[in-house]
């Protein structure tokens, strides 16, 4: 409704690696967010999705025990968000350095080399959807 604004709004973050060194600051940027969408929209309910790699909870198990902390009581503030969800994503980790290799490629290829004009109807979507990793959500923890 244009007289009141948008009912919901829903903010996301997504953290992969370097826990140690990210996670304040992404906290920090989510209760800022709250605050933002709070003063710009006070009619909205105001959710928080958050998804973490699993790898945090064997690689820096004091850091997820406090992160999931933080983001639960994201959700206790009067005037932060009125639901928090954190969603634990565990995939593998191969997937991630292949990634970053071809940043590294793209941004050492020649400049006249970086765009190539593809034929939406003959790409090779089939190719690009198997390259994807495989994905679980994990509820265990």
């Amino acid at each position: 409704d244009w007289d009141t604004g948008p009912e919901l709004l829903i903010s996301t973050k997504r953290m992969d690696s370097s826990f140690g060194k990210n996670a304040a600051n992404r906290v920090e940027e989510s209760y800022g967010d709250a605050k933002n969408l709070r003063l710009r929209h006070p009619l909205s309910a105001l959710g928080f999705v958050y998804g973490l790699r699993s790898t945090i909870l064997t690689t820096e198990p004091d850091k997820a025990e406090w992160l999931i902390d933080l983001l639960g009581k994201l959700g206790t503030e009067d005037d932060a968000y009125h639901a928090v969800a954190l969603v634990m994503i565990d995939y593998d980790s191969e997937v991630t350095e292949t990634a970053d290799e071809e940043v590294d490629s793209i941004e050492k290829a020649e400049p006249d080399t970086l765009f190539e004009i593809v034929d939406v109807a003959t790409a090779a979507v089939d190719e690009a959807l198997a390259a994807l990793p495989d994905i679980a959500i994990r509820h265990d923890t």
